[in-house]
């Protein structure tokens, strides 16, 4: 028997009938499953030879000794069990209790009356019908599919825009045809008047004359397709009006051990010397172990995001690229074929779709601009103080008097504004802002460089994950640190 210390769902526990719990009540279990208080089944009696299910509306015969004889537990079957259809306790071999049911807390399912007596007696067990984790389970494949309507959302857009790209290169390539046809029958109209003429025979000198300038005359086109499609993937960008009720809301605090590097939700990394190597330590917050440890070269600047590992080498002053999740894997990068040295790097990022993002010092001034282990292009790093590397590529550059946004695939300017002074400054994933720090002060900017809001006072950011979580250290020297997210 099922003890009143195990719960179920309140909608499962009710008679249809009278609405009163039939859990407190004698109560018997019709052919469908369906359970009914005794007291309100005995009204069918009089009825006739089946009781219809209030619910469901199958029919069940009323036994010989009236509904009394009905199934009175949970654990009943149906009057009418089909024996190949029943399920099997796994543990005992039993049938497992009808209607289905599992318990929530050891995540265990076709329990029998075995099971309920011996292992699922104590407080903490939760037992509920099948028809609960099967709602769960729907539930969850609505959101499913409403993940595939936004999906084929984005694909129509994308389709509208490719239509409309191939319609204005179609209308401009026609246009390109009918200029090379008109230059060409101004030309065909010239031969037709030359063999025309009357005087061909005493005109030689003339015509051929004409007939090599004519040749000479000839249409080359200087292929400069330029054609650029601009994008930007953000999640989960907040409206003005939820920004103004948004806080940086504390989700633990940590001490920290060496030094550190960055983290995520699950655990912080941090270094050590080893030699002339490096010691790259992950410890999870749960239990405080180092879970992994990996030795790499010595590495004089180092940085990390979500998926990826960037360092400037202590040896060789080249840089190196490496997924986190193979850190003895390090790629170096190099700028056409040749392997560069480095001062420093200036500003690392990922997409969404693990695509990594690097700018580098070199050792000539100029900085260097890596998509992935491709080099991109250089620039001039005068008159630049700060830079960072919003989720899409695109570059946010912080001149001495003012701010910039530059396309990271033709460096063209898009944006820019005449706000400075910022001593840092990062992109904040998941929100479409940034976050600028001056005197001790933490100001959220959107895209357009309009400040949002002020933040408390923090000393500074020492990472941001792509799930929008920061981590900010509780004082200097760093020894302990908070995360926290925007909610």
């Amino acid at each position: 028997m099922i003890s009143s210390q195990h719960t179920l769902n309140e909608e499962d526990v009710e008679c249809a009938i009278c609405l009163d719990k039939w859990l407190e009540k004698d109560s018997r279990v019709l052919a469908c499953q369906h359970i009914f208080c005794l007291k309100c089944l005995r009204q069918f009696e009089d009825n006739g030879a089946n009781i219809s299910c209030s619910i469901c509306r199958t029919e069940t015969p009323i036994p010989s000794g009236g509904v009394e004889k009905l199934p009175e537990k949970l654990i009943k079957n149906s009057s009418k069990k089909v024996e190949n259809n029943t399920r099997l306790c796994l543990k005992h071999e039993r049938d497992a209790i009808q209607p289905y049911i599992y318990c929530k807390c050891c995540e265990t399912s076709n329990l029998c009356e075995i099971c309920i007596e011996n292992d699922h007696l104590n407080d903490n067990c939760e037992i509920l019908l099948e028809k609960s984790l099967n709602e769960i389970k729907q539930s969850i494949e609505e959101y499913k599919d409403n993940e595939k309507l936004n999906m084929q959302k984005l694909m129509d857009e994308i389709r509208e825009l490719e239509e409309d790209c191939y319609k204005k290169i179609t209308e401009r390539c026609g246009e390109i045809r009918g200029k090379i046809k008109e230059f060409y029958q101004r030309k065909y109209t010239d031969y037709d008047y030359l063999k025309s003429r009357e005087d061909i025979l005493t005109k030689q000198n003339d015509l051929t004359n004409r007939l090599k300038e004519l040749e000479k005359e000839k249409l080359n086109i200087h292929k400069t397709v330029n054609i650029s499609i601009e994008y930007e993937f953000n999640v989960n960008m907040l409206e003005d009006s939820e920004l103004k009720k948004k806080k940086l809301v504390c989700l633990r605090q940590f001490k920290i051990q060496n030094s550190f590097l960055y983290f995520n939700e699950r655990g912080y990394y941090s270094t050590k010397n080893v030699h002339k190597n490096m010691s790259i330590i992950y410890k999870t917050f749960e239990d405080g172990k180092d879970n992994n440890e990996i030795l790499v070269q010595g590495f004089k600047q180092r940085f990390m995001t979500d998926r990826y590992f960037f360092g400037i080498a202590q040896n060789d002053g080249r840089l190196y690229v490496s997924p986190t999740n193979s850190l003895d894997k390090l790629q170096c990068l190099r700028v056409n074929e040749c392997y560069l040295t480095y001062r420093s790097i200036w500003a690392v990022g990922e997409d969404l779709f693990s695509q990594s993002y690097i700018i580098a010092e070199n050792m000539v001034g100029d900085l260097d601009f890596f998509i992935g282990e491709k080099y991109k292009r250089s620039f001039s790093g005068n008159d630049i103080s700060k830079i960072c590397l919003l989720s899409n590529g695109n570059i946010i550059i912080q001149k001495i008097n003012e701010l910039l946004m530059v396309d990271r695939e033709t460096n063209e300017i898009l944006k820019r504004s005449e706000i400075y002074g910022f001593k840092n400054m990062c992109n904040f994933p998941q929100t479409g802002l940034l976050i600028l720090l001056q005197n001790k002060e933490m100001y959220l900017y959107d895209y357009n460089f309009q400040r949002v809001q002020k933040m408390e006072c923090y000393p500074y950011v020492l990472g941001i994950t792509n799930t929008g979580c920061l981590c900010i250290p509780k004082g200097i020297p760093v020894k302990e640190a908070m995360i926290y997210k925007f909610e």
